[in-house]
């Protein structure tokens, strides 16, 4: 009988419930549910819908067990920065913002007036973003939320404390924060004390592959099984780069709503140049750093087919900007101007005029420019990192939904000049698989390239 592992894979824009399992030495996965995570816009601030995430996973939970294919372990993955509060009886007792509420520009400013921003990034090597946990905490702060028995669990490790009722909070997600001090990997308290937080306030941090503990018995009621949950790399970028095949020559980039690029080392760099090229520094499995750029990714695709093509499938916008790809001049996409604007076609709009670009003729060459403008963003970062680790690379491997997009891969190929490895495509959610297989001591962590060659059932 096969051991199921499932992977609960939550994106900013979709969750997928995927699952995984080994037969005659190949690794099979299996999409099991998918659905939209929602955002709610209340009182002019972003909100996760977290209701509706936790209902949406219990239907996808009991899925399984109506297919017959119950999983014995589950691993859930998130994006970075996000958390939950809780009060202190470890009840949620605040709405979970989203990164992209527009909250922090007054923190970012005021924790920068008490420590410089190089200073913070030799402190913690991350870089000072606007987004960050540390800001959102401070904006917290500022309104009296941090009262003191709060508990701050980041958003990947309270879901898991839902089912579980065990918490904690997991190094990989827990290193987006830009609180872990980058020599000790604790918590830095000359932040803690900006924050008039202490380590009480934060429940311990576990490395990815730990076992966390069996479902609590009234969700196994509901779903109809009792599954173990691990700690995986609960950040998804991190359980991304577990399924690339990131090494010396070879870097990554997660393409999707977010586009991460960057590199694995066995050390972490805070120089003053990597600071100032705007790289960061998070933790990966296995005691690895992941050197990375965050670029804003596909989410100014999605943000412009929903406000013109809201209807049309993102193939027939690629031959939409495949047939106007006369506009050559790139623009900036991680201009702090393309984050959240409320249209993402005005934003752009505005870049070209306030930057006395020509504007697009149509809104097929607009779809050509943003393409072009994130694939010369690649190989902009690609240099950026062989200054960092002074070396060259010989190959990017492209994982995550981005790499089934053929336009955007030929203009990536076309300007890096370098060898490109496609896929997987469902990396986020094979990483997290994998990290529950090695620790229930199913493979070796050494095993996972030859896996990854025989993958099955992941998408073309």
């Amino acid at each position: 009988m096969n051991d199921y592992y499932l992977a609960i894979d939550i994106g900013a824009s979709s969750v997928k419930i995927i699952l995984g399992y080994l037969l005659d030495d190949k690794l099979h996965i299996e999409e099991i549910y998918r659905f939209e995570n929602k955002i709610i816009n209340k009182d002019n601030h972003l909100f996760w819908d977290l209701n509706n995430l936790i209902d949406q996973i219990i239907i996808g939970l009991k899925i399984c067990n109506k297919i017959n294919k119950i999983p014995k372990y589950v691993g859930i993955d998130t994006f970075g920065v996000d958390y939950c509060l809780l009060d202190d009886e470890n009840c949620q007792c605040l709405d979970v913002y989203s990164y992209r509420d527009n909250r922090t520009k007054e923190p970012f400013n005021e924790i920068h007036k008490k420590i410089n921003r190089i200073d913070y990034f030799k402190m913690t090597g991350i870089q000072p973003q606007s987004y960050n946990t540390i800001y959102q905490l401070y904006h917290d702060k500022m309104n009296h939320k941090l009262t003191r028995n709060v508990k701050v669990v980041m958003l990947s490790s309270y879901l898991a404390y839902y089912f579980t009722g065990i918490l904690y909070n997991e190094a990989t997600i827990f290193s987006t924060t830009g609180l872990l001090d980058i020599d000790s990997k604790n918590i830095n308290e000359k932040l803690l004390n900006i924050l008039s937080l202490t380590k009480e306030n934060f429940p311990n941090i576990v490395k990815p592959g730990s076992i966390v503990g069996k479902f609590k018995e009234d969700i196994s009621k509901e779903i109809g099984f009792r599954p173990t949950l691990i700690a995986v790399c609960q950040h998804d970028t991190a359980s991304a780069v577990v399924a690339s095949r990131a090494n010396n020559d070879t870097l990554y980039l997660s393409s999707g709503t977010w586009s991460l690029i960057g590199a694995t080392l066995s050390n972490y760099s805070i120089e003053k140049s990597t600071y100032e090229l705007g790289f960061t520094n998070e933790l990966g499995f296995n005691c690895e750093y992941r050197i990375l750029k965050n670029i804003t990714g596909l989410w100014m695709i999605q943000q412009v087919k929903k406000e013109n093509h809201p209807l049309v499938s993102i193939e027939k916008i690629i031959e939409l900007a495949e047939k106007n790809n006369t506009y050559n001049d790139v623009i900036d996409v991680n201009d702090k101007s393309f984050l959240n604007p409320s249209s993402m076609t005005k934003a752009i709009e505005n870049y070209l005029k306030r930057n006395n670009m020509r504007p697009c003729d149509n809104i097929g060459e607009l779809y050509y420019l943003v393409y072009n403008s994130l694939a010369k963003s690649y190989f902009n970062a690609i240099k950026e990192i062989e200054k960092i680790t002074n070396k060259k690379y010989e190959t990017l491997n492209i994982v995550g939904g981005g790499s089934q997009n053929r336009l955007l891969n030929e203009l990536t190929k076309k300007h890096i000049n370098k060898k490109i490895i496609l896929g997987p495509v469902e990396a986020t959610a094979i990483g997290n698989i994998i990290v529950q297989m090695v620790a229930n001591r199913k493979i070796s962590y050494e095993m996972k390239n030859e896996l990854l060659e025989s993958l099955k059932g992941e998408k073309k």
